[in-house]
């Protein structure tokens, strides 16, 4: 059960990067911005629950320490990082591509 919870962690990191590179490469599919606000609120949602979930067998096997969770945080924090530096790389490639293929319209 605490492999499928850890690699739920990845999911929205995952969603971003295959279906935002989808959507800038056809027009006619979901809007971008829709996909990056999907993988933000899957990420905070999920990151909610391994939080409380962590917690809850932490304090099952009646450990003091709460160390764990601040590692925790911090890798949440930067898989949080990681998304956002996902989402502005695509948005740069998506005004790259809107600036090209205005150029060849207007030629």
């Amino acid at each position: 059960m605490s492999q499928i919870i850890i690699l739920s962690i990845f999911l929205p990191l995952l969603f971003q990067l295959t279906v935002g590179s989808y959507s800038l490469a056809k027009k006619d599919t979901i809007n971008f911005y829709t996909i990056f606000t999907i993988s933000i609120i899957s990420h905070v949602i999920l990151s909610v629950f391994i939080f409380f979930y962590n917690v809850k067998i932490i304090e099952k096997q009646e450990i003091q320490c709460m160390n764990p969770m601040i590692g925790l945080v911090l890798f949440l924090l930067f898989l949080s990082i990681v998304l956002f530096l996902l989402f502005v790389i695509q948005f740069i490639s998506k005004l790259h591509l809107d600036k090209k293929e205005k150029n060849v319209h207007s030629n």
